[in-house]
């Protein structure tokens, strides 16, 4: 198949959809042009995921967004419809530059803040998005309880909060069923999700990991041994799952936390895990703003890596941790099966305390069989490198392609 010319577009500030991208770009055969709105850019550039895509694409587009003007409820209704508003109009700028420009194909990403980006409705040439799941708070009521005002004074706070909810959540779903767009997902479980909330199929495309930054390193022994979990700070992502586990373990045997993060230190879910461990003798290290090097030596040091998000919809960081030599303890939930093999590369678990606990257990007793170069090996054997989910891309990009004529 002949190299094809692939416009790209996202509205991504950070985290593992914004790895995927970079990862799947940098490694394609295909040449790429980048659209992204100036302060999505900015946000990239400024972080430490994504700064590949201005090396990987051969033409780099950014459009002026008027700043975003934080808002406190009640005027974030107002503060949203008018962010849409913009947004659209972005949407449709970029759509016309891209048809215009007469590519191959244009491959979407998700929008930080509508999730799926309403470029979607736009564009008329070959179309491939990349869902990495759906917009959680409009399906999914516990993701969104945790995200409503919580204070049950604050009524007027609430319905306007349900009606930006109810706003943001309509214009997700006009966008993720245009109707003749190629669907990619990074899961079974999300291509069921994808499914049941938008009536839409999913066409599993799996990420993967670079074992050549993701790779054992010398025998480290930790001062203190300890377990790590990674992710946002967010309830949903289980940290707080994690202290409630170590604290039901006996103190003499029970492994630090340490809670590597993108997030600002002085969140206030930070601040929540800190007083819950506090109360609960659980040694607490919360870890921010690491760079790739950096996380590599935390999941090297670990006794294990813990994955106790709810729902999560793949879980970079298990392949992350097993590919670094550390096994996994994950709860039995959302894309976590679909990598962690019980007993050959980590423990899978029931998404509770109890059950947690006891994975943690079971590896610090019965560390042998779960060797570091093994492990690494097993990622790689088994095709979870991001060379080979670039390359399944490549062939959806080719497909659709010769579909399209």
């Amino acid at each position: 198949m002949d190299r094809l010319r692939i416009a790209v577009f996202h509205n991504l500030r950070s985290g593992g959809a914004l790895r995927a991208l970079d990862e799947l770009v940098s490694r394609s055969r295909h040449e790429f042009h980048l659209y992204e709105s100036a302060d999505a850019a900015a946000s990239r550039r400024a972080g430490r995921i994504g700064t590949g895509l201005d090396d990987a694409c051969t033409a780099h587009f950014e459009y002026a967004l008027p700043p975003e003007r934080p808002a406190r409820v009640p005027l974030s209704y107002a503060s949203a419809v008018r962010r849409l508003d913009q947004l659209r109009r972005l949407d449709r700028a970029v759509a016309a530059d891209i048809d215009g420009r007469g590519y191959d194909v244009a491959f979407v990403h998700p929008c930080g803040f509508r999730q799926t980006p309403g470029i979607l409705r736009d564009l008329a040439g070959p179309t491939v998005y990349f869902m990495q799941e759906p917009r959680r708070s409009s399906f999914e009521p516990h993701y969104r309880d945790l995200r409503r005002p919580r204070r049950r004074s604050w009524l007027l706070d609430r319905a306007l909060w349900d009606a930006t909810e109810w706003v943001l959540a309509r214009a997700d779903r006009r966008a993720a069923t245009t109707p003749g767009v190629t669907i990619l997902c990074n899961s079974r479980y999300s291509a069921g999700r994808i499914r049941a909330a938008y009536g839409v199929r999913g066409e599993v495309s799996y990420l993967g990991v670079d074992p050549t930054t993701f790779a054992p390193g010398p025998p480290r022994v930790a001062a203190s041994p300890y377990v790590v979990s990674v992710g946002r700070m967010d309830a949903i992502k289980g940290h707080g799952r994690v202290i409630d586990a170590l604290a039901s373990m006996e103190a003499a045997r029970r492994p630090a936390l340490h809670v590597v993060s993108d997030g600002d230190p002085d969140h206030p879910y930070a601040h929540e895990l800190r007083a819950a461990a506090e109360s609960s003798g659980v040694d607490l290290t919360i870890v921010t703003a690491v760079s790739d090097a950096a996380l590599v030596a935390e999941y090297q040091s670990a006794l294990a890596t813990v994955c106790a998000a709810e729902g999560e919809p793949f879980g970079l960081i298990t392949l992350e941790s097993i590919a670094c030599g550390t096994p996994v303890v994950a709860v039995r939930d959302g894309g976590f099966p679909e990598v962690v093999a019980d007993g050959v590369n980590g423990v899978l678990v029931e998404p509770n305390a109890p059950s947690i606990a006891r994975g943690i257990q079971l590896l610090a007793a019965r560390p042998a069989p779960y060797s570091p170069e093994p492990l690494h090996t097993w990622v790689v054997d088994h095709g979870w490198t991001w060379a080979e989910a670039a390359a399944r891309v490549d062939n959806t990009f080719d497909r659709v392609a010769d579909a399209a004529g």
